[in-house]
């Protein structure tokens, strides 16, 4: 009887431990296993594949750089200081801000470059 019953408590603590160790891997491995490589956060290269640069990659914590001026294209692909600075810049609403930065037409049509100065007068920011 005893080796009945010291085979079945083996058996079980061996089928605890995998859960366990399951249980672990399930709720931490994404984390664990996904970020074997960390981002570099200035050297123009995604470093942990994750098809995200420096600053674009959220595992960055980046400042937007001061000094002027930025580009319409500056205030387009980062969108986290354009929301944050438009609602700062008067005589434009975000809306026109955004549609004017985002325009494929002409300068003179889109007034892209004037969008960008209300927007880097604000802020101050280079590329």
């Amino acid at each position: 009887m005893s080796k009945y019953l010291y085979r079945s408590l083996g058996m079980l603590a061996l089928v605890v431990a995998c859960v366990v160790a399951l249980g672990t891997l399930t709720s931490q491995g994404t984390n664990v296993i996904a970020q074997v490589k960390a981002e570099i956060c200035d050297n123009k290269v995604d470093d942990d594949d994750d098809k995200l640069i420096d600053c674009e990659d959220p595992d960055c914590k980046c400042e937007p750089p001061k000094g002027p001026p930025c580009s319409p294209g500056y205030w387009k692909n980062h969108l986290d200081d354009f929301n944050a600075t438009c609602v700062q810049v008067s005589g434009w609403t975000c809306a026109e801000l955004y549609t004017a930065i985002t325009c494929k037409g002409s300068d003179a049509s889109c007034r892209r470059q004037a969008a960008a100065a209300a927007l880097n007068a604000v802020n101050g920011c280079t590329e």
